[in-house]
């Protein structure tokens, strides 16, 4: 439920924001890229690539969190 809650949230928070630019562009193909690959993994159990297909779905998070800091970063106003 992680997975699938987190992917869903990266749609929501890319639609929540303002301005429509690289970061939320960004932000909103990693959650459609991550709900393909929740959806590849969830009706493919018995396949030997479901693992794969898991591991890219989550990896669209820690990608997302990684961008997501280094956009603070630059943006932040010391």
């Amino acid at each position: 439920m992680a997975i699938l809650g987190g992917n869903i949230l990266l749609i929501i928070i890319s639609r929540s924001m303002d301005k429509f630019e690289t970061y939320q562009k960004i932000t909103l193909v990693l959650g459609i890229i991550g709900l393909i690959a929740f959806w590849i993994m969830f009706f493919n159990m018995q396949s030997i690539y479901m693992p794969v297909f898991e591991r890219l779905s989550v990896y669209t998070l820690i990608i997302w969190s990684f961008i997501s800091g280094i956009y603070l970063l630059k943006n932040t106003k010391v």
